[in-house]
């Protein structure tokens, strides 16, 4: 099949059949690109949870920054499905576009805690900035995510900022303890012990 051509796709895509739709989203990975996105795009809102996990794995297996870059927006989607399903593939492969989602959790209010748990998912330590600022988010659940995604990130340089949230609401502290217990250094033993006492 010629890259550009996506006639058999397009058609497949428009099928009743479930199995077709499925098909296309395996065609799709084949063929790759801009384009191919733009059409799982179109499949990931599919009505049949077998299309959609198709295309889920599709857009997985293309990953890169351009796929990341049009996953990242169904974060704002009201449709939970979407959205999860936004965040589950963000989670595999968003790291080839860490800059996007940090700048989505500084300016994007209504999808900051998904991003803050996707950048703790992922794990890099380019991402302590972003989280450490989410520790002074107005939103006690955002700076509980905040909390939670630096425990999963597990770095040492998170600790000052952690011990702050001691004097957060309760259930944020509780996090916060969690957190710090996943730290490597003496310095948080000690801190935690001196608070268990």
């Amino acid at each position: 099949m010629e890259t550009r051509d996506f006639a058999v796709i397009d058609a497949m895509m428009r099928s009743p059949d479930s199995s077709d739709r499925r098909r296309a989203a395996s065609l799709l990975a084949e063929v790759g690109g801009e384009a191919a996105v733009e059409r799982l795009l179109v499949l990931l809102k599919d009505a049949n949870s077998g299309v959609r996990e198709a295309v889920q794995g599709t857009l997985t297996f293309l990953g890169g920054r351009k796929t990341v870059e049009k996953i990242a927006p169904l974060l704002k989607e009201t449709d939970p499905g979407i959205r999860n399903a936004a965040i589950d593939i963000l989670r595999k492969i968003g790291d080839e576009g860490l800059d996007i989602l940090e700048d989505l959790a500084r300016r994007e209010k209504d999808v900051r805690l998904f991003v803050l748990d996707i950048l703790g998912t992922i794990g890099n330590p380019d991402s302590l900035e972003v989280l450490t600022e989410g520790l002074r988010d107005r939103d006690p659940n955002v700076r509980n995510a905040a909390v939670i995604s630096l425990g999963m990130l597990g770095d040492e340089r998170a600790f000052e900022h952690l011990k702050v949230m001691m004097d957060d609401e309760e259930w944020i502290r509780f996090s916060a303890i969690e957190a710090l217990a996943q730290m490597p250094g003496e310095q948080t033993v000690n801190f935690l012990m001196n608070q268990l006492e």
